[in-house]
């Protein structure tokens, strides 16, 4: 809104009392402005504050988190590193009790079967919990005698002690047991 101020004496407009007004206007626009400058630039400051303390906080659980992932790989390498020494340790001692005993010899090569050792010469042979039996070493040859046999056809003849002279009897064994646990 436009205000003019007229002189009295010739209605011509009073300038100075224009420009004092303008002036005080101006002024108070200006300390107005001021004022809500620095409360914007007090505002962003704790705004940029906020945000440093949450870079601040981020980036520290990031490294936390960092530092936990590279604690847990190198725990892995470690494991990993001891699963493969202790994988060729097993190799190692199975390639040594193979060249030591010949029902080892022929039993070993075989990864379906567990052995269990008794005495020397003596040994419980267990397949998939399903069957088990004892093989022995002795003088004459060796001995076979079931303990728990399943009743399929093919194994019919291993249902019964039997001595034998040749551990090509092993192999055959075992081979006929794979064949019918592949065929299962």
């Amino acid at each position: 809104m436009s205000v003019y101020y007229l002189s009295k004496m010739d209605g011509e407009p009073d300038w100075r009392q224009k420009y004092k007004n303008v002036k005080e206007r101006y002024n108070r626009l200006c300390k107005l402005r001021y004022k809500s400058v620095q409360e914007d630039i007090k505002d962003l400051q704790n705004r940029i504050k906020d945000h440093q303390r949450m870079h601040e906080e981020t980036v520290s659980e990031i490294n936390v988190e960092n530092n936990r992932l590279i604690k847990q790989k190198d725990r892995i390498a470690e494991i990993q590193r001891r699963i493969r020494s202790q994988r060729h340790e097993n190799e190692r001692m199975k390639s040594d009790l193979m060249s030591i005993d010949s029902i080892l010899n022929r039993v070993l090569k075989y990864p379906f079967v567990k052995v269990r050792c008794f005495s020397p010469g003596v040994y419980k042979i267990l397949i998939n919990d399903e069957m088990e039996f004892q093989l022995s070493k002795n003088k004459s040859g060796y001995l076979y005698e079931p303990i728990k046999i399943p009743k399929i056809v093919n194994l019919k003849s291993f249902q019964s002690e039997k001595a034998f002279n040749d551990a090509n009897f092993i192999d055959h064994l075992l081979q006929l047991v794979q064949s019918t646990l592949e065929n299962q």
